[in-house]
């Protein structure tokens, strides 16, 4: 039995909820009128246009085992230092979605990291921090390029956003550098020059204007391979850039990030995401043995996830359904496992004999049914990852909502109320030990399998070892 039939078996009731249905269908034809590109780049693409050009054209080339784990090793300490940028006082957003259509900059889509009050934080894990702003233009350019650009892209366009790097050895030295953009439509147009230098070279074929890798003087994936020619390249020029912005390191913002963080980045705590625990062999393909998946995302399902969960911010809006800053805090506080890293979705559901409304968690979902009758309930997957959310922060019942692309843009809301989110909690931490207990033996074969239909369309790199057991 999967990790997913087990939480599925403690499903209690389910059925659809039409009061928050119907509020976001009457707001969804107005949602869709926001339009996107038929073709769009993501903004780490952009900003080592050349690997992204050799990556597109090799789809089947495995990362170095070695860099694959380190790469895993970073989003790990990602989710991990989440926790602290959230108790941040001005904390806004993590993980957000932009889109360079709505600032007029169209073929560009990428995820901030943090947006605290007024500023957007780009937070970098390194083997050892830059000691001053020449290392970052020397080295971590893309990074610094990333800031800007997605300050260009915000709908406020924000001037005064910071770059923070952390090393990913006890005792995560960190750093913060602050970076003013002192001519934002230079900014822009830079980046509207890089789409169509981008586009260009993925029409020709041919990349010898896109320059230099951006690792080429660290841990390029195709270093010792023929596949680039970028030791034949000059670096891209960063005139316009450095021309523009200031950048300097900002000693006082480094402090207070210290201090909020104190003892929250320990090096014995592992983070685990809801797809880690219910795919755990998975995890442990891309933690311990440096192994990528092959599997490709269909772009098209996070353009609907974004649209779906931008109308879902417009009905907590429109419907008094949103939580106020006491309320998220007091939502900080029901998690009983700081090892899972969940998304931070709920709004208020209110219900006769609660008029206030229920503080009640939910997931965004794009399902691909394309007959109606099918649509009748969500996937198992999305039912076990909405138990994992409920689990640990002790709640019994919470919603996927979910858009049907091939249906019309149907959308439905699903209430789900779940036995005992302590059975799910024991369940949660007993597939940690043995992701733990796996890991000192490499043992893949001791965790439990995944899904038949989660094996990537039969792409999956352990599907060999894995059926064999």
């Amino acid at each position: 039995m999967t990790i997913i039939d087990q939480i599925c078996e403690l499903v209690q009731h389910m059925g659809p909820n039409e009061t928050v249905a119907g509020g976001l269908r009457t707001s969804i034809q107005e949602r869709k009128e926001r339009t996107f590109p038929d073709k769009y780049y993501f903004m780490t693409e952009l900003t080592n246009p050349v690997e992204a050009f050799y990556r597109r054209h090799n789809p089947k080339f495995q990362t170095p085992p070695k860099l694959g784990r380190k790469l895993a090793r970073g989003t790990q300490l990602h989710n991990l230092v989440s926790y602290w940028f959230r108790e941040l006082p001005d904390f806004m957003v993590d993980e957000g979605t932009v889109d360079g259509a709505v600032m007029d900059i169209d073929g560009v889509r990428g995820r901030i990291d943090y947006l605290i009050g007024n500023s957007i934080i780009e937070f970098k894990s390194k083997d050892k921090n830059p000691e001053n702003t020449d290392e970052i233009l020397r080295y971590y350019v893309n990074d610094l390029e990333q800031l800007v650009f997605y300050a260009a892209i915000h709908p406020q366009n924000p001037t005064d956003n910071y770059l923070v790097f952390m090393e990913n050895v006890h005792p995560y030295r960190l750093k913060a550098f602050k970076v003013d953009i002192t001519d934002m439509d230079a900014i822009k147009e830079l980046l509207r020059t890089r789409i169509e230098l981008f586009r260009n070279a993925l029409e020709t074929g041919d990349p010898s204007d896109l320059g230099r890798c951006r690792y080429y003087e660290l841990e390029c994936r195709f270093s010792g391979t023929d596949i680039c020619s970028c030791s034949n390249m000059e670096p891209l020029d960063t005139s316009v850039l450095c021309d523009n912005i200031s950048l300097e390191y900002d000693e006082d913002y480094t402090k207070k990030l210290e201090e909020t963080r104190g003892d929250l980045v320990d090096d014995s705590i592992n983070c685990y995401t809801t797809y880690d625990i219910l795919l755990p062999r998975k995890h442990h393909m891309s933690m311990v043995r440096g192994i990528e998946s092959l599997f490709q995302a269909d772009p098209r399902k996070e353009e609907y996830k974004t649209c779906l969960g931008d109308t879902i911010y417009c009905f907590k809006k429109d419907f008094g359904a949103g939580l106020t800053s006491e309320e998220n805090q007091e939502v900080k506080g029901w998690k009983k496992d700081q090892r899972i890293k969940v998304g931070h979705r709920w709004m208020k559901i209110k219900k006769s004999g609660n008029p206030d409304g229920v503080i009640t968690p939910y997931i965004i979902k794009v399902s691909q049914i394309p007959v109606r009758k099918y649509a009748r309930k969500p996937s198992e997957y999305s039912i076990a990852e909405l138990g994992i959310v409920c689990g640990i922060h002790g709640k019994e019942n919470g919603l996927i909502c979910t858009v049907y692309p091939k249906l019309g843009d149907l959308v439905k809301v699903f209430e789900v109320n779940f036995q005992s989110p302590t059975a799910i909690r024991r369940i949660v931490r007993e597939v940690i030990s043995q992701i733990e207990e796996a890991k000192e033996s490499d043992n893949i074969l001791s965790l439990p399998k995944c899904p038949d239909y989660m094996n990537d369309k039969g792409k999956c790199p352990l599907i060999d070892e894995c059926n064999a057991s």
